[in-house]
């Protein structure tokens, strides 16, 4: 009970940290805890919703349609409920009419409401729910198991979004608190806020979790350089200029290796996030365009496409060459060079925090094949992937 009581105690910051509702039901499946900040629905409205026939079971229940996505976890006499979230971009929808989960309900929010409290599914929200289960159950809730929950849902429109899913192997500790202040740390540094950004970062380093090496000074450097890679792509949803983030967090990974004590580990750790909030400040003074805005957000959520331009085109509904010319010209660099370095980003971030093999990252990225994927790593880092691969092992 205790295990539930801590999420019970969080589920508001749960919410503001991950935008995810989540919700307690009872044995009768009656909303008994739920975000102050969400709507308000009907106590029973999850009750016919789990008894549907629409929702698949297996390790955790998973209600889908085209629109929206819903998860549940049976913990104990207790359904716990993540969602709705929606399966597509936030403003692709019109009208409530659009998202099934809000259909049902008599009284509708209004689609502005939706859009400001709803958060679009995606892989990094599926990591959430794998947290929880992973805290509730101490046991691993693998893309597998999401795959033999949907195995026999032929009709299901959410398989192919849980498949392309990707599940980061990340070593998280048993307790969800943590997770959510590293949270809270990256939501200071992409607002820019380096003094609370600061009082947070340094308890990561200090931290009593597992130690990564048995050198003292080599496991803070371990830490404090995955902290590094964390801010790096914070400041980018951010839209900080690929050049400046990645430029800053190499100059303070070099760093990072050349300290030779704890005291000076710790004020390039201090720095590095001082320069962080820097540029995210700098950036807000250069806001991009809306519709830069929405290019940019469309890629990030779409890694793992074959990403051209015509489909770009065809999600912003703008001229194509339109696009293209005013993207190089705002962002500074060309749209497909822009593509190719975050997935670049990315495929370094699974290399260096999972134990995917680099064929999958290739094919999960949809590079045309692994020569294609090693030519594209190369032009951006100057090493191949098995090079960088070995690297990190070193």
């Amino acid at each position: 009970m205790a295990t539930l009581q801590t999420l019970i105690n969080n589920i508001d910051y749960f919410y503001e940290i991950t935008k995810i509702p989540m919700f307690i039901l009872n044995k009768n499946k009656i909303i008994d805890h739920y975000p102050q900040f969400f709507f308000h629905l009907p106590k029973d409205c999850f009750k016919y919703l789990i008894n549907s026939s629409m929702t698949r079971w297996g390790k955790v229940g998973i209600l889908s349609s085209k629109s929206d996505i819903t998860f549940f976890i049976i913990y104990e006499e207790y359904t716990i409920c993540f969602g709705p979230m929606l399966c597509d971009s936030l403003h692709r929808y019109q009208s409530p009419k659009e998202i099934v989960f809000f259909n049902h309900l008599i009284k509708k929010p209004s689609i502005n409401d939706i859009l400001k409290k709803c958060i679009s599914f995606d892989n990094q929200k599926f990591t959430y729910i794998q947290l929880i289960y992973q805290f509730l159950f101490n046991n691993y809730l693998s893309i597998e198991d999401m795959r033999c929950i949907l195995h026999d849902n032929k009709k299901s429109e959410a398989e192919e979004e849980v498949k392309e899913i990707i599940i980061t192997k990340r070593d998280y500790t048993n307790k969800i608190y943590t997770y959510l202040e590293e949270r809270k740390f990256l939501k200071y540094i992409e607002e820019g806020e380096s003094m609370s950004a600061r009082s947070f970062g340094i308890n990561f380093i200090h931290s009593e979790s597992e130690a990564l090496s048995d050198d003292q000074l080599q496991s803070m450097k371990y830490k404090v350089v995955a902290t590094i890679t964390l801010m790096t792509r914070q400041v980018i949803f951010a839209n900080v200029p690929l050049e400046d983030a990645y430029g800053t967090s190499d100059i303070y990974i070099r760093k990072v290796d050349s300290a030779t004590s704890s005291q000076r580990l710790n004020e390039v750790f201090m720095h590095s996030i001082i320069d962080f909030c820097a540029l995210v400040k700098k950036n807000k003074k250069a806001n991009y365009p809306f519709w830069i805005r929405n290019c940019i957000e469309y890629i990030n959520q779409n890694l793992h496409k074959n990403l051209s331009l015509l489909d770009i085109s065809n999600e912003l509904q703008m001229n194509p060459a339109y696009i293209s010319n005013q993207f190089k010209k705002i962002v500074g660099i060309s749209l497909r060079d822009y593509i190719n370095k975050r997935k670049v980003e990315e495929a370094k971030f699974l290399i260096q925090c999972t134990n995917v093999s680099l064929l999958e990252i290739s094919t999960t990225l949809s590079f045309a094949d692994q020569s294609h994927f090693s030519k594209v790593f190369k032009k951006y880092t100057d090493i191949s992937p098995n090079q960088y691969k070995n690297k990190l092992k070193k």
